[in-house]
């Protein structure tokens, strides 16, 4: 059985969510990449996801009168320790027979770089 493992977490433009400083932390949006591969295993692909705060659905739904809402992570506020340990709960949580198998689970997550991705054929 093969198991996800998450290799490191980034967004906001910095390396470590800890040193990003949304301008206000109860109301923000944020891109984050999840760098995921085989537990114990050399070898990681990238995972996208949002993260954000309630306040920030409202306003949006306030402004453009809708959100519409894929691989997004909604938290109470922007507290760094915490989101990179329920991102880490949720993708290590992720196993399966193969590593497409795994993949295809913590793309439920966050987007697979290569979710779309089709081999070129003969």
């Amino acid at each position: 059985m093969i198991r996800a493992q998450v290799k490191a977490i980034y967004g906001g433009g910095v390396d470590a969510l800890k040193d990003h400083v949304p301008h206000d932390p109860a109301n923000f949006f944020l891109n984050v990449t999840v760098m995921v591969g085989p537990y114990g295993e050399r070898g990681e692909e990238s995972f996208d996801l949002y993260v954000c705060t309630p306040a920030w659905i409202a306003e949006k739904c306030e402004r453009d009168g809708f959100v519409n809402c894929r691989h997004l992570l909604i938290v109470r506020d922007y507290d760094p320790d915490l989101i990179e340990s329920l991102i880490t709960k949720l993708v290590e949580s992720c196993q399966g027979n193969s590593w497409e198998d795994v993949a295809e689970k913590v793309g439920r997550i966050g987007y697979w770089e290569f979710e779309d991705y089709r081999a070129a054929g003969p």
